[in-house]
């Protein structure tokens, strides 16, 4: 798929199928994590990948997806959680934080399980502590910035032009597909 593509249909996607991601797919996934642009090339991150479904059970209590629906209607159950979860963590011994490098990083994994046909959310509303605490994780030497859960869609979502009376609040249509507004590019983007 062209790469243009792959960012015109990536959505954020909270409710996954327990159909498993093979390993050499997760693989190139964290790769190109790996791989990501770095300030000063310093490449501060770690990337761990949950692939076991009894750390990702004891993991889904300590995530909040969909903050915008607080009932819950686009949460998804444990049994609809994802497949797979990277962490994304910042060696202490090199940077202290690195939100661009993170953000690089992110996008892409996201990009390329987008490209394989494997969904995701990048999440930050989770409780980074009891995580580390499951995954044995050294808080002392790495901290975790945030996660993304992986896993093929079980649910649909687009993005929607803007409605600026409506907001950014994404909302079901009557399908039951995700709608998420986004701003209209003359209102974001400038050519000088």
């Amino acid at each position: 798929m062209d790469t243009y593509d792959t960012i015109l249909k990536r959505r954020s996607i909270r409710k996954f199928t327990k159909k498993p991601i093979p390993r050499p797919l997760i693989e190139k996934i964290l790769n190109a994590a790996r791989l990501s642009p770095t300030g000063m090339n310093m490449q501060p991150l770690k990337f761990y990948a949950i692939i076991d479904s009894t750390l990702l059970d004891k993991i889904f209590p300590y995530t909040k997806y969909a903050g915008y629906m607080p009932n819950g209607e686009c949460s998804p159950s444990i049994e609809e959680g994802p497949t797979a979860i990277v962490l994304i963590l910042t060696d202490l011994s090199i940077r202290k934080s690195d939100d661009v490098a993170a953000g690089a990083a992110a996008m892409s994994m996201i990009l390329t399980a987008q490209n394989e046909g494997v969904s995701s959310c990048w999440m930050m509303a989770i409780d980074k502590s009891n995580i580390c605490n499951i995954c044995d994780i050294d808080q002392k030497k790495l901290s975790l910035h945030s996660l993304i859960s992986f896993g093929y869609p079980a649910m649909t979502s687009r993005a929607e032009p803007m409605n600026y009376n409506m907001g950014v609040k994404y909302y079901f249509d009557e399908e039951g597909t995700l709608c998420v507004p986004k701003r209209h590019f003359e209102d974001v983007c400038k050519i000088l």
